[in-house]
């Protein structure tokens, strides 16, 4: 199986804890969670205890989602002023949503119109400015998406119709997703507790991210921004091993409590990447705090590490659901943890659940190996798995 040779050599977010990766960074690297009642947004205020709302201030009154992948692209545009791009013809987008435009129309700004409504409206502005005429492409696999937008752009990076890939996330809580959620019956009422037998349920989230990738290290995109070797040194960065991509043929909205189809997906990402179960530092898991979800991660945990289960961390306890971005914040928070040298904790765990094999995710930070691996795992309504495996050293 063909290696990747992707590095993501740039990042940018809007999030629950605001503006800006350094605000995100320090947030889950201390174990702060932006999950409370005063953060679910007042026009959700019926359905949700709990939520994770982006800050008022950072929309303008206009279109949310296509506010906050605009402040994400600029940040991740200004992290990587020095690199080289390609020909707008090399450049691709590739853009991970549940909802799209629908937000807009939903808030009662655009008529029901499919021009303002389609999966893509939010985006193209920011297409427009970073001249993208290469590929622009929509992933919408529900809480998969994000995840499965990364792997996209690691195929169009290896088959070489791209040579710079934005991947971009982005979805906005409304009151149809909050009662949706909330019909299903899996919103905590207090607090979101993975893998905690006490576990009562879920927080929506909401938030931008964007990423760059690009050649691999070495090449003259990834020079420049030398770490003390001088003028044209190569500064590392973290680098796309491999992804897998699996269904479930099993139910509309509950997971696979075998987490057979998700276990599967892992060990596709592993060997393209060339990696052994054994030289995984590091697990982000999907760890919703729904009983269904946690039990299906925990099973899919066994099947791919058996007794030697590596650190683990489930971040929404921090930040939320985000849907479609949910895998890329993911993603943000392997990168942190990555050129960090740390794995940030899961807020909320207490005492171990039976039905969760006894696993307990990590509740402090953890120090990872040097040119450790992390494996970020994603399963989605519909039955979608989607897996990734990124590694590198350096920070941001």
């Amino acid at each position: 199986m063909r290696r990747s040779t992707a590095f993501i050599s740039a990042l940018g977010l809007v999030t629950p804890f605001g503006r800006g990766r350094d605000r995100f960074r320090s947030a889950i690297a201390r174990g702060e969670s932006a999950v409370s009642s005063e953060r679910v947004p007042a026009p959700l205020r019926p359905w949700p205890p709990l939520a994770a709302g982006v800050p008022v201030d950072l929309a303008h009154g206009g279109d949310r989602v296509a506010e906050w992948l605009e402040a994400a692209a600029a940040e991740c545009t200004d992290d990587d002023t020095s690199a080289t791009l390609p020909l707008p013809e090399r450049r691709a987008l590739v853009f991970a949503t549940t909802l799209g435009g629908l937000p807009r129309h939903l808030d009662g700004m655009v008529p029901s119109r499919a021009g303002a409504i389609a999966c893509e409206a939010p985006v193209r502005p920011m297409a427009r400015r970073l001249d993208i005429r290469g590929p622009i492409e929509t992933i919408n696999v529900g809480c998969a998406s994000g995840l499965a937008a990364l792997a996209r752009a690691g195929e169009l990076l290896e088959t070489g119709e791209a040579e710079t890939v934005y991947v971009a996330g982005s979805d906005a809580l409304t009151r149809m997703t909050a009662a949706g959620f909330a019909s299903l019956q899996v919103l905590a009422p207090d607090a979101v507790r993975p893998f905690d037998r006490e576990r009562r349920g879920m927080a929506l989230g909401e938030g931008a991210v964007v990423l760059r990738l690009g050649a691999p290290w070495g090449s003259p995109l990834s020079a420049g921004e030398g770490t003390g070797g001088g003028a044209g040194a190569v500064r590392p960065r973290p680098h796309l091993l491999g992804w897998g991509l699996t269904s479930d043929a099993l139910h509309l909205t509950a997971p696979d409590p075998s987490g057979t189809g998700l276990a599967r997906a892992g060990r596709i990402a592993l060997a393209r990447a060339g990696l052994s179960p054994e030289m995984i530092g590091g697990v982000i898991v999907s760890g919703t705090g729904t009983v269904q979800s946690d039990r299906s991660d925990a099973a899919a945990l066994r099947l791919l590490f058996g007794d030697a289960v590596p650190p683990f961390t489930a971040p929404k306890s921090l930040y939320g659901h985000a849907l479609g971005p949910a895998g890329l914040l993911d993603m943000a928070t392997a990168v942190v943890a990555l050129t960090t040298g740390s794995l940030p904790p899961t807020s909320g765990f207490r005492r171990p659940d039976p039905e969760c094999l006894g696993l307990r995710p990590v509740t402090g930070p953890v120090p990872l190996p040097r040119s450790a691996s992390i494996l970020v795992l994603h399963s989605a309504f519909g039955g979608q798995n989607a897996a990734v495996a990124v590694r590198g050293e350096s920070s941001y």
